[in-house]
């Protein structure tokens, strides 16, 4: 008896304290139920203890048991979907964290390194019952895929010719112009790329969070794009070397125009000593996007197959 004096002072408190609560009516009649149930048993024990005698104490004990056991089962069943909607909202705060990460980083392997964490939060929403995608959702991971191949594309092909652009020089051969040739040749597949993720981006109202992903991913992309782009020849010095930035904060100019610029140099005859050092940063900076990107493009493959398995 002593222990269900305690065990009832916990219930009435929490009965008090879920009355307060609205929300909670469940909860309420659960435990009222319980209290209920067990006032039964009570008056039969104390029935026992005055030498009184109840023939359907057994009953009744078995039947509390009975009826503790369905709460339990129940109660259970509700944890487990009060931990799957609590889950959700914690995917989702997650998704949001890397997304403000994301914009708020002005560096490409850290966003390319942001992307496989925000894509691994992606992935533990969409394994919860809140985890819907639309059609558009779909679509647009198709997209991203091949946006992605053409860049590792790109990448490759940069990172072939920097190759070829380095072994000319220390052969002292003056085919170095050939680097510029290859230059331009890419830049025109950037900049169609370029234009075809400017007509990807989503011009309705759209607001889902695997929409602002996707338009995230986009953003990435583009800015890796830009990189490695050649601006226009009428543009100025300055304008040219502020229109990338390179991919670390304390270093403002892209590698691929001091590249550029000192390959011109070169084919005009005029010597540029740390011409190779600018390749070797270029070749090393590409690598890294290349990485970066194999990773991501894995995670894209992912996503695609849990949308699918969704649908």
């Amino acid at each position: 008896m002593i222990s269900r004096k305690k065990i009832s002072k916990v219930i009435r408190k929490c009965l008090a304290d879920l009355k307060n609560n609205k929300k909670n009516d469940t909860e309420i009649s659960l435990l009222a139920e319980v209290e209920a149930t067990t006032l039964a048993v009570d008056t039969a024990v104390k029935s026992l203890t005055k030498g009184i005698e109840v023939n359907n104490l057994k009953k009744t004990v078995k039947a509390l048991e009975m009826t503790l056991q369905d709460f339990e089962d129940k109660l259970e069943v509700v944890f487990r979907y009060m931990g799957g909607i609590f889950g959700s909202a914690g995917d989702e705060e997650h998704m949001e964290e890397q997304l403000c990460k994301l914009k708020a980083s002005s560096s490409i392997c850290q966003n390319l390194s942001g992307l496989q964490k925000l894509y691994e939060c992606v992935e533990d929403f969409l394994s919860t019952e809140d985890g819907k995608c639309s059609d558009s959702s779909l679509d647009g991971s198709i997209m991203l895929l091949d946006v992605c191949s053409i860049i590792k594309d790109v990448l490759s092909q940069m990172t072939q010719s920097v190759q070829e652009l380095q072994s000319s020089i220390r052969r002292r051969s003056s085919e170095v112009s050939e680097y510029m040739i290859s230059r331009k040749k890419i830049s025109k597949v950037i900049r169609k790329c370029l234009v075809d993720l400017k007509n990807n981006k989503k011009n309705d109202t759209e607001i889902s969070l695997l929409a602002e992903v996707e338009a995230t991913t986009l953003s990435v992309f583009e800015s890796i794009l830009s990189f490695v782009s050649v601006p226009k020849q009428n543009k100025s010095l300055i304008s040219k070397l502020t229109l990338t930035k390179r991919v670390t904060r304390n270093e403002e100019t892209s590698e691929v125009m001091e590249v550029d610029t000192a390959v011109k140099s070169l084919t005009k005859g005029i010597e540029v000593n740390n011409v190779q050092k600018t390749l070797k940063a270029l070749e090393m900076t590409l690598q890294d996007f290349e990485d970066g990107l194999e990773t991501v493009f894995r995670c894209l493959i992912k996503h695609r197959v849990s949308l699918l398995n969704i649908n």
